[in-house]
């Protein structure tokens, strides 16, 4: 049985992607500005692992008289995964901080995504997915990435 392929988004104005199988073999990465330039990347995607989108109180005010470009893109996500038969997994924005620097450079996520901000932040999702909802080889794989990454020297080094 193949590995399935996951799509990790952060949506936004510039909507950042990553495609990966497991156990985190990196297929494809980088950012698009509009839906049609997605459905491609879509297309690939056994599952989809997308940021939720909450407005808080506190961040009303940055959104007034916006079409909050986020909600608008997410909803398009879902509605075409809904359609294809595609699995939803929605995380809070703040399931990514597990995700840290130093664990995207021991997954060789950093260099893949280097130049992809929006990329990078989808990446975070997941890393976070993985470690929240991986089965035992995944897990093992970013452990032991992890202690190789420890073991060259790389890991306390600071930027």
């Amino acid at each position: 049985m193949n590995n399935p392929v996951i799509l990790a988004l952060d949506p936004g104005v510039t909507t950042g992607y990553i495609l990966a199988s497991e156990p985190l073999t990196y297929i494809e990465c980088g950012e698009v500005v509009n839906f049609n330039d997605l459905l491609p990347v879509l297309n690939k995607a056994d599952k989809v692992i997308i940021e939720s989108f909450t407005l808080y109180p506190w961040k009303a005010q940055q959104q007034a008289f916006s079409n909050i470009p986020s909600a608008e893109i997410i909803g398009r996500i879902k509605e075409w995964c809904s359609t294809n038969g595609v699995e939803v997994v929605e995380q809070q924005p703040s399931k990514r901080i597990v995700a840290t620097d130093k664990l995207l450079k021991a997954t060789g996520v950093w260099q893949f995504t280097r130049g992809k901000k929006h990329a990078r932040d989808a990446a975070r999702h997941l890393l976070a997915y993985y470690l929240n909802n991986g089965d035992e080889t995944v897990l093992r794989s970013l452990w032991q990435a992890i202690v190789t990454y420890k073991e060259s020297n790389e890991f306390d080094k600071v930027e």
